[in-house]
C-alpha cells in the first residue's frame, strides 16, 4: 500500500507515496478505491477507475475521458451538456480566461496536448480540483456536483455556487 489516511480538520486527507494528495470527507458519499497501492476518488460511483479519476494519467487525457463520457463541450464561458448549459458570469469567466488558464498552462508537462487543455479550461479546473489537497469548501466534490446536476438536469441553477467554489480553489491553487 502506498497511501496513508490522516485526520486533517473536519475530514481526512490520502497522502499517496510519490502521487497526489486527496481531502476527503467521508460524510460526502464518495468511494476510495485502491488501485496497485495507490488511493483514487471514485467520483461516479461506479467502482472501477476511470482514466479522468486517475491522477497519474495526463491531464488532457483524462478530460477526453470526462467529455466522452459525460457528452459535454465548452464554448467560452459556457458547458455544454446533453440536457442544457452552465454559463458562468461573463466577468468571472473573463478573468478565468486571462489569468487561471495561463497559470494552468505554464505547468503543464510539455508532453500535454496543451491547445485541448484551452478548449477545455474550466473541464480541466473541475478535475485539477478533485485531485487537491487545498482546504477548499468542498472543492474536491465539484466534479460530483456537476455530474448530480448533469443528471438532474438542474446545472445551470447552480452557476453562482460553482462559481464561489471555482473562486476559492482559484485562488489558493495559483497564488492570486
Amino acid at each position: 500500500m502506498h497511501w496513508i489516511l490522516k485526520h486533517k480538520g473536519k475530514g481526512e486527507c490520502i497522502e499517496n507515496n510519490g502521487g497526489k494528495t486527496l481531502s476527503y470527507d467521508a460524510n460526502q458519499g464518495i468511494r476510495i478505491l485502491e488501485i496497485d497501492g495507490y488511493a483514487f476518488k471514485d467520483i461516479n460511483g461506479n467502482g472501477e477507475l476511470d482514466v479522468f479519476e486517475d491522477w497519474r494519467c495526463p491531464l488532457s487525457e483524462r478530460i477526453k475521458d470526462f467529455v466522452g463520457k459525460y457528452h459535454l463541450y465548452q464554448k467560452e464561458g459556457i458547458l455544454y451538456y446533453p440536457h442544457g448549459k452552465l454559463i458562468l458570469p461573463m466577468e468571472f469567466y473573463e478573468e478565468f480566461e486571462s489569468v487561471h488558464v495561463r497559470r494552468l498552462i505554464m505547468q503543464l508537462d510539455e508532453s500535454e496536448d496543451v491547445f485541448y487543455i484551452m478548449e477545455h479550461s474550466m473541464i480541466a479546473v473541475f478535475i485539477l480540483m478533485m485531485d487537491n489537497d487545498y482546504g477548499v469548501k468542498k472543492g474536491g466534490y465539484l466534479l460530483d456536483v456537476l455530474l448530480r446536476g448533469m443528471k438532474l438536469k438542474v446545472l445551470e441553477n447552480m452557476a453562482y455556487t460553482i462559481v464561489e467554489v471555482l473562486q476559492g480553489y482559484l485562488s489558493i491553487a495559483y497564488n492570486s
